[in-house]
């Protein structure tokens, strides 16, 4: 019967997050189970983007996390998302780790003719994009509907 417990409570701190596919506005194609309290990505589809959102990763310095979360970016790109707004409004700090990850998907992005932005940058992480020059890389909004509407307004331009 403990065992039984254990599994039950076990079960109980796992939630269910809906992924959504490329160019599937507002449909999930597949749900995830996802343990409550780790980093991981919750994708919405909106104009034609890939809105990304971090959840539960207010501080992104843990190697193991870091390597899911960019295991998860580029399964987004591997699966036809080309056209990207990733929000970091809900980090607070993060290490130059992630910023290399963020390099290497704009790249992957970039072959696959696509486009990379972000936007929620607080202070610090916007001086650690400044600092590292990545600025250039990026296309860099203040929140979500300021780089909807930029990206619409300039299309696909490359």
């Amino acid at each position: 019967m403990e065992n039984q417990n254990t599994n039950a409570s076990s079960l109980s701190s796992l939630r269910r997050e809906a992924t959504f596919a490329p160019g599937v506005s507002g449909r999930a194609a597949s749900i995830s189970i996802v343990p409550d309290g780790l980093p991981h990505l919750r994708v919405r589809v909106v104009n034609g983007f890939a809105v990304v959102d971090a959840v539960n990763a207010d501080v992104l310095f843990e190697e193991s996390a870091i390597r899911e979360l960019s295991t998860q970016l580029h399964h987004l790109v591997e699966e036809g998302c080309t056209r990207i707004l990733l929000n970091f409004a809900g980090i607070r700090y993060m290490s130059s780790d992630v910023l290399a990850t963020l390099a290497g998907l704009h790249q992957r992005v970039e072959r696959a003719q696509g486009r990379l932005g972000l936007f929620g940058l607080g202070p610090v992480l916007r001086d650690m994009v400044r600092i590292c020059r990545l600025e250039r890389l990026f296309d860099i909004y203040a929140d979500e509907g300021e780089a909807l509407s930029h990206a619409n307004a300039t299309g696909d331009r490359q």
